[in-house]
C-alpha cells in the first residue's frame, strides 16, 4: 500500500483527523510516539541492577553493536534480560533508567487521543519488550487500544514476534482488523506501514521541531 514520507506535523494531525468512528491505527513506539527507546533502556537497565535482572552480565556496548548487523537477535536479546525478573522489579528498574529526554511526540499523541475519543483504535506495535510499551505508555500517561512486543514463553519468544516483517505478521495472528493508518520512523517499520491502507513514515522524534507541540497549535496554523 502507498507509505507517505516524512510528512510535516500539519499533515499527519489531517490524517489522523480523517479516520472517522471504527478506524484503526497501528503505530510504533521508539523514535515514532515517544522521544526515546524504551528497549535499549532495558539493556541499561539490566546492565546497572544485576542484582535484580540475575542472568549473565549485560554488556551494553556489544549489544549496541549487535543492533547493526543483527538488529532481530538484538531485539529478542533485551527482552530475553527481563527473565529472571519480576514484572515489578523490571518496571520500577526500568523508569529509573530512562532519561530525561523521554517524552511523547506532543502533537502526534493529542490526536491520537481525539481519535481514540471519537472511536478509532489506536495499536502500539513495537520491537521493544512488552513490558517496556507498558511503562512508555504510562510515562506519557498514554493508554492505547491494545499493546503489541516481544513476550517471553517458557522456552523463547511469542511467535512471530514483532520485529520487521514480524509486525504486521503479529497482528495478523491476533486477529486483528485491517490498519487504516500506520505510523514509524525506520526501515524496520515498513512492513508494517505497507501492510496499512495508508503507511506513515515520521521523521524521529528527537528531529522533530514540532515534537513539544500542541495538535490544537499545530491545526490553529490552518
Amino acid at each position: 500500500m502507498a507509505v507517505v514520507h516524512h510528512p510535516a506535523a500539519d499533515t499527519v494531525i489531517a490524517l489522523i483527523d480523517a479516520l472517522p468512528d471504527g478506524g484503526v491505527i497501528a503505530t510504533d513506539c521508539d523514535g515514532t510516539v515517544w522521544n526515546g527507546d524504551i528497549g535499549d533502556d532495558v539493556v541499561r537497565a539490566a546492565a546497572n541492577d544485576p542484582k535484580h535482572f540475575g542472568g549473565p552480565p549485560v554488556d551494553v556496548n556489544a549489544y549496541e553493536a549487535r543492533l547493526e548487523v543483527d538488529y532481530e537477535g538484538a531485539c529478542l536479546s533485551a527482552c530475553g534480560m527481563l527473565r529472571h525478573v519480576s514484572a515489578a522489579e523490571a518496571k520500577i528498574a526500568l523508569k529509573a533508567e530512562v532519561p530525561a529526554s523521554f517524552a511523547p511526540r506532543r502533537y502526534f499523541t493529542d490526536a491520537l487521543r481525539d481519535a481514540m475519543d471519537r472511536g478509532v483504535q489506536v495499536w502500539f506495535v513495537s520491537a521493544s519488550p512488552l513490558l517496556a510499551v507498558e511503562v512508555g505508555a504510562e510515562l506519557i500517561g498514554f493508554e492505547p487500544t491494545g499493546k503489541i512486543g516481544i513476550e517471553l514463553t517458557a522456552d523463547g519468544y511469542r511467535s512471530p514476534w514483532p520485529i520487521d516483517a514480524g509486525k504486521p505478521a503479529a497482528w495478523r495472528a491476533r486477529d486483528l482488523p485491517p490498519v487504516d493508518l500506520a505510523f514509524g520512523d525506520s526501515q524496520w517499520d515498513l512492513p508494517l506501514l505497507q501492510s496499512a491502507s495508508t503507511g506513515v513514515m515520521l521523521i524521529k522524534a528527537h528531529e522533530d521541531t514540532d515534537v513539544n507541540t500542541t495538535a490544537a497549535a499545530i491545526r490553529a496554523r490552518r
